[in-house]
């Protein structure tokens, strides 16, 4: 695979993950589901904590 090639992939997946991000947020309510097929739901959750839900006492967490 060429760079051009694998640098348009990984631009259109990440244009599809913001967009996709973006748009849930704006228009579903916390815990709204969409199910695409039987095995694939989009399932609106907020993570309170940083990545992976980790959460930092003190002052900053």
């Amino acid at each position: 695979m060429s760079l051009k090639k694998a640098t348009f992939i990984i631009v259109l997946i990440l244009l599809i993950d913001q967009i996709s991000k973006f748009y849930i947020k704006t228009h579903f309510a916390l815990g709204d589901e969409i199910r695409v097929f039987d095995w694939f739901r989009i399932l609106f959750v907020e993570n309170e904590g940083m990545a992976w839900g980790a959460k930092i006492p003190g002052e900053y967490g």
